[in-house]
């Protein structure tokens, strides 16, 4: 499951960490490693324990699918 949304994903790049990861003359490795260095840090995203809320329904509640809730959990 994905959640978020382009505003709102928790991975965050500088310009120069961008231009980097769109280099082609860099591995998919090095790419990698750019990318978990620059996120090692981020408090953004979901870590064990966390609870996902999900829900469906009409804003005008004529439609309610109900909810599902997930736990995160290390895999």
């Amino acid at each position: 499951m994905l959640t978020g949304t382009p505003g709102g994903v928790a991975l965050k790049l500088t310009g120069e960490q961008l231009e980097q990861l769109t280099n082609p003359f860099l591995s998919g490795d090095q790419k990698l490693a750019l990318v978990l260095e620059s996120q090692a840090e981020n408090k953004s995203y979901l870590k064990n324990g966390d609870i996902v809320r999900c829900e469906i329904k009409s804003p005008d509640g004529r439609i309610d699918l109900g909810f599902q809730e997930n736990r995160v959990v290390l895999a």
